[in-house]
């Protein structure tokens, strides 16, 4: 079972596609209609689709809307942005300071004396 965390298959505004959002705001938070909006494909076949009216900005849509022309502006993570970028040790700083560790350790064996 997929994590939340993880990244599905992605909408054209980088949401997830596998969730109804606005296509418009972009908003996850969205009424269902329980009457589907009837749509002519190809030939003439007939497809019931679910409808759909944003909480937030209150656009119907429908999911031919929010799947195929998405205009939402893109996704941005909620919170504040890391202000400082994760360092990640190469192994040359990590020998140079293990070997600094060691040194520090063989003094305070010798201060113990």
């Amino acid at each position: 079972m997929p994590d939340s965390t993880e990244q599905g298959e992605e909408c054209l505004c980088g949401r997830l596609a596998t969730r109804p959002h606005c296509p418009s705001c972009g908003s996850y938070e969205t009424y269902a209609y329980s009457e589907p909006v009837t749509a002519i494909r190809h030939g003439g076949k007939k497809v019931k689709l679910r409808a759909f009216r944003c909480k937030v900005c209150g656009e119907r849509f429908n999911d031919d809307n929010w799947q195929l022309t998405c205009h939402a502006p893109p996704y941005r993570p909620r919170g504040r942005p890391r202000k400082l970028a994760v360092k990640v040790d190469t192994v040359e700083e990590r020998a140079e300071l293990l070997e600094r560790l060691r040194e520090i350790q063989k003094l305070r064996d010798l201060s113990a004396l």
